[in-house]
């Protein structure tokens, strides 16, 4: 029994230092982690079965969409660091649409951020981060739209 509950008591010590090692990656600044939270927060929230006016799927919904139309250089960067999140299988092609539709202008931070990400905004988060053959798809999917010059996702 006691080596049970010793190694229950190791994995959740490494669990904790795994979460704190990637707080410590650098951190967005302020105004683009005041964009992509709600994002997040709202995802976490959703139940995909649940898709009806006011839910937290529509929200997340709604929320991408002002991401896309605002055209401000946070939400370029907000736009790319989604790109490391499972939003949804509708949401995941508007978050493509999100960073292609911004065009060449995206493509240096879209390959820095492939490299070298931010680290969590808050630990919760960590339950969306995609896999790394699932984020690998994303940035590659962006980067070969950027350089083709057509936004994929945005029709």
């Amino acid at each position: 029994m006691k080596r049970i509950i010793l190694a229950v008591a190791i994995c959740l010590i490494l669990v904790m230092v795994a979460v704190a090692v990637k707080s410590l990656l650098p951190r967005p600044p302020k105004e683009v982690g005041n964009l992509v939270a709600p994002i997040l927060d709202a995802r976490l929230r959703a139940d995909d079965s649940q898709y009806e006016p006011g839910s937290p799927a529509w929200k997340v919904e709604e929320l991408l969409d002002q991401l896309v139309k605002d055209r401000s250089a946070s939400a370029g960067v907000a736009s790319i660091i989604l790109l490391d999140y499972y939003l949804g299988e509708h949401n995941g092609e508007t978050e493509l649409c999100a960073v292609t539709s911004r065009g060449t202008a995206v493509l240096p931070l879209v390959i820095r951020y492939r490299e070298h990400p931010f680290g969590l905004l808050k630990p919760q988060y960590e339950l969306l981060k995609l896999n790394r053959q699932e984020r690998d798809f994303m940035y590659q999917q962006a980067l070969e739209s950027l350089r083709s010059g057509k936004p994929f996702g945005c029709d």
